[in-house]
């Protein structure tokens, strides 16, 4: 950018958003007196805030990425989980394939009206958490005529209740299993689709995480999504997961800072000094380690803007972020005196959805595979690959110590 104005004007507008429609009403949200997504949604929209603008250039969607990134930071501050899982999956999870990879006439059907706001698009997900093509491999499709056959069961899926879409990762039943994944919009109003037993976690928003079942459920084949290559697929992951780690990186300082205001308030109650003061140092480290995966956010978001790779610097950041979304809540409950596995209440129900549910479905363990595959430290014994940019350009700029 030129300048600064426009990113200025951009997080004036998000943060002024959130603080009169979600933050001054948290608590009817959470209580699920608020005014119901759809019309939270249709302000967002109107605002221009909802992902990429369907008239973005094709070739670098990722144009917007600093305001995605500021919206994903503002969200994280939010405590009804499932609100935030709602404004995530339409601003980003559910639309982004779309946006990157949809043909014109699949955009205008729904891209369009979703980043209006003025339809909710939802995300298939699997039940255990796991990455998106072990969910797509619950699934099965096949090619009847001039539609697929979709039949599947025991899958999440993100604002069910309203959704008037669903973004569907699947294998393509055309290409060989070395194929991309496809994804499929699945409009909810098909025959066979069926919502089954809205979750609340977080929130008693319906729909936020339900169970979907698929029985036979005919799709048109215009209503495919195919990436047009191998880097434009993986571009478009990268841009999903720098969502989630700024998302998640938010959410988990948050959970610090609500941490040392209680810790604080030990200490002023005549609370044992030397406990304190362990205490205090655990948080300062963790909030010295996000202060680290920050810094690699960052300069995630500037190597892909840039074009200049950084799909290892993305791999680096989210899984940072995975870590410290392990950690930091555990220590935080202990602190906080309620350590019981499942306890309900506010960091148990972050943490869950950090983990368990986490939007763009990675887990640390997929993305150090992946971080190693691309180091070449999981090849047979040969040159090694140069490491990343991402350290060197940190160090430099004096991000990182």
């Amino acid at each position: 950018m030129s300048s600064g104005s426009p990113r200025i004007a951009g997080e004036d507008s998000i943060k002024r958003l959130i603080e009169t429609e979600i933050l001054s009403r948290v608590d009817e949200w959470y209580e699920g007196t608020g005014p119901g997504v759809p019309g939270l949604l249709r302000k967002f929209g109107e605002a221009g805030l909802l992902g990429v603008p369907v008239t973005a250039d094709r070739a670098s969607p990722g144009a917007g990425g600093d305001g995605r990134l500021l919206l994903a930071e503002e969200l994280g501050r939010v405590k009804c989980v499932s609100l935030v899982g709602a404004l995530a999956v339409q601003a980003q999870f559910a639309t982004s394939a779309l946006a990157w990879h949809a043909s014109a006439e699949v955009q205008n059907e729904f891209l369009a009206p979703a980043l209006a706001g003025q339809q909710v698009a939802g995300l298939l997900r699997s039940t255990s958490g796991s990455p998106t093509r072990t969910a797509a491999r619950s699934l099965s499709v096949r090619r009847l005529g001039g539609d697929y056959l979709l039949t599947g069961s025991g899958l999440r899926v993100a604002n069910a209740d309203h959704s008037g879409w669903i973004c569907v990762s699947c294998e393509d039943p055309d290409a060989g299993s070395a194929a991309m994944p496809m994804r499929v919009v699945v409009p909810c109003s098909l025959p066979g689709v069926s919502i089954l037993g809205a979750a609340t976690n977080g929130g008693p928003i319906p729909g936020y995480a339900s169970r979907v079942e698929f029985d036979a459920v005919r799709v048109p084949l215009r209503y495919a999504i195919r990436p047009e290559s191998p880097k434009t697929d993986q571009d478009q992951r990268d841009e999903d997961r720098l969502f989630a780690a700024a998302l998640y990186l938010s959410r988990i300082e948050e959970i610090i800072a609500v941490t040392g205001d209680y810790l604080a308030s030990r200490r002023l109650r005549g609370g044992p000094a030397v406990s304190v003061q362990f205490l205090g140092a655990r948080l300062a480290e963790m909030q010295t380690e996000v202060a680290s995966a920050q810094a690699l956010i960052g300069n995630a978001a500037r190597e892909q803007q840039a074009g200049t790779g950084g799909c290892t610097a993305v791999l680096m950041a989210r899984y940072k972020v995975a870590q410290l979304a392990r950690t930091v809540p555990s220590l935080c409950l202990k602190i906080w005196g309620k350590c019981t596995p499942g306890a309900d209440n506010l960091i148990s129900r972050m943490q869950e959805d950090m983990c368990l549910y986490a939007l763009d479905g990675t887990t640390p363990e997929v993305l150090l595979r992946e971080i190693a595959r691309n180091l070449g430290f999981d090849a047979p014994a040969g040159p090694r690959k140069p490491a990343p940019s991402c350290g060197r350009a940190a160090t430099r700029a004096g991000a990182v110590h």
